[in-house]
């Protein structure tokens, strides 16, 4: 009963409008020009050390994934992103209870990274995280990490790029008067 409940959702959720929303959103939102990913996998082999996957839901936070571009650029990473529908995880169709597609899926993504012959996948989304590491485990030739963690490992390199000494005296005015104000520990 539960399996013919979670067809009938697959059957119902409109992935086109799905994806429609989303390139609207990616459309009002970036310029052709700056957009810094690829939406579509490569024909032909092309080796980077890192590729940065931003997932099918990077199309509603542009704005964000350029800035993650700009920092691995000045880290000097040599690097792809990729991300959009054709880099689809599959979680959402997974959730829709269309296992067989999410897990097609999830296996073109990997095999699409692996054409960049990477030694890391960099994800941004969590949610793809979750489904490669809860969900859909597939083995790959490349180790994976969230974004963060990839920060984290360069932040003496960042340190110097992003902290600068500004000589300028603050000050700071707090209402530690209130009653709510303690709760937040002024």
């Amino acid at each position: 009963m539960a399996t013919r409940v979670l067809r009938r959702r697959a059957k119902a959720f409109d992935y086109g409008a799905y994806f429609r929303q989303m390139r609207t959103l990616h459309d009002l939102t970036t310029l052709p020009e700056e957009r810094r990913w690829r939406g579509s996998p490569p024909t032909a082999p092309e080796t980077h050390r890192v590729v940065l996957y931003l997932g099918c839901n990077v199309l509603r936070t542009s704005h964000m994934i350029r800035t993650v571009a700009d920092v691995f650029e000045l880290l000097g990473v040599d690097y792809v992103a990729v991300g959009g529908p054709a880099y689809c995880c599959g979680l959402v169709r997974q959730r829709y209870g269309d296992v067989d597609t999410a897990q097609r899926m999830g296996r073109n993504a990997v095999r699409y990274f692996e054409r960049f012959e990477p030694e890391r996948v960099v994800m941004w989304c969590p949610s793809c995280i979750h489904y490669y590491d809860e969900i859909f485990q597939t083995p790959a030739s490349f180790a994976v990490q969230h974004v963060a963690e990839f920060l984290v490992e360069h932040l003496e390199e960042l340190r110097p790029k992003f902290v600068r000494k500004v000589p300028r005296r603050v000050a700071l005015h707090y209402h530690c008067n209130r009653p709510q104000r303690p709760r937040t520990r002024c």
